[in-house]
């Protein structure tokens, strides 16, 4: 479900001046960057790496250049700058529901990042330091964070100040809207234009191969098969979700579930830990049931917000229980087969 609501959206970074925001333009937006993770992911995973190398080298190097760009080309206009600023470090009440919110935004993110270092995690071999790798990768992660930030109010709050104030309120589909309104905004502003859609789809699709490097290995494992064969498993399978959930609403839907649901499988990922063979120390064990509780209140909470929300959202809170279920015990489900070709 991530996969197929996030390659539609990277594929709008680029297409979205041509083709619109709707269903038909993410669904053809969808189509075309599976097509892309699957050539991919079906060559040796040496190159995968590679190109994420790559693209992250991109990212790193574009995303300075389009703070200095939008700060230097876009005609200022220090009312709505400072407006901006305002919103941006403004405090407010810390309210049981900006706790949600911000409890769901931060184990969205950690969840994306969890996925790059498992996947990094199988490339990379004993020699390599890994308090070092994810403290370089959080610390990059962290300054590309606020000079987006600072491209995004530089660019979005004095071309229009109205749709830089929906995107601000909003959630992932209100930045979908604003990438479908860039081409009006920056019409004079061409490199500056390109510069968004290059950065935006070097950061999904560094974001989209390790997620999908991570599921081809799982698939790999559970059917005893293959690389390619599970390649095909895989993208078939999105693809196939991706028809179902082009509809900006039923996309929506599908993300509040995914958002639910990495509340308990994050606890998945302290496995490793619990399964030691050396045991765990204390602090260990305590850092693991304090976080395993806080994780399952998290969950019972979003599960309930999203059914007090009506409507649609009911097959949120499903499809969440489902992802869940099958965490748990999708594996001894799985068919006992021989190892595939």
């Amino acid at each position: 479900m991530f996969l197929s609501y996030y390659t539609g959206n990277v594929g709008l970074s680029l297409l979205s001046p041509f083709l619109g925001t709707g269903t038909i333009a993410r669904l053809v937006a969808k189509v075309i960057l599976i097509a892309i993770i699957f050539v991919v992911i079906s060559r040796a995973k040496e190159k995968t790496f590679t190109i994420m190398a790559l693209g992250s080298l991109f990212l790193v190097l574009i995303i300075p250049a389009l703070a200095i760009l939008s700060m230097s080309q876009i005609p200022k206009n220090a009312e709505a700058i400072s407006s901006a600023w305002r919103m941006l470090l403004s405090s407010h009440p810390i309210t049981f529901s900006l706790l949600r919110e911000a409890t769901d935004r931060a184990i969205y993110a950690v969840g994306l990042g969890f996925g790059f270092y498992i996947m990094l995690g199988s490339f990379l071999n004993e020699r390599f330091n890994p308090k070092v790798i994810i403290g370089t990768g959080v610390f990059i992660q962290f300054i590309l964070g606020i000079l987006s930030t600072i491209a995004i109010i530089y660019i979005a709050a004095p071309t229009d100040p109205s749709a830089f104030n929906e995107y601000v309120a909003g959630g992932e589909e209100a930045a979908i809207a604003l990438l479908g309104k860039l081409p009006d905004m920056l019409a004079n502003h061409t490199l500056v234009l390109y510069a968004i859609g290059l950065a935006v789809f070097m950061a999904g699709l560094t974001s989209i191969l390790p997620n999908s490097e991570v599921a081809l290995q799982i698939l790999q494992y559970l059917l005893k098969t293959g690389r390619n064969r599970a390649a095909v498993y895989l993208t078939g399978l999105v693809l196939l979700v991706g028809v179902l959930d082009s509809p900006p609403s039923v996309a929506d839907m599908m993300l509040r579930a995914v958002s639910t649901a990495l509340f308990v499988t994050a606890i998945f990922e302290m496995y490793p830990i619990i399964s030691r063979k050396e045991g765990m120390t204390p602090v260990q064990l305590g850092v693991v049931l304090i976080s395993g509780a806080l994780f399952i209140v998290g969950f019972l909470i979003q599960l309930g917000h999203d059914i007090n929300l009506g409507g649609i959202y009911y097959a949120s809170a499903l499809l969440a229980l489902i992802v869940v279920l099958a965490g748990l015990f999708g594996e001894a489900l799985m068919p006992k087969t021989e190892e595939g070709a």
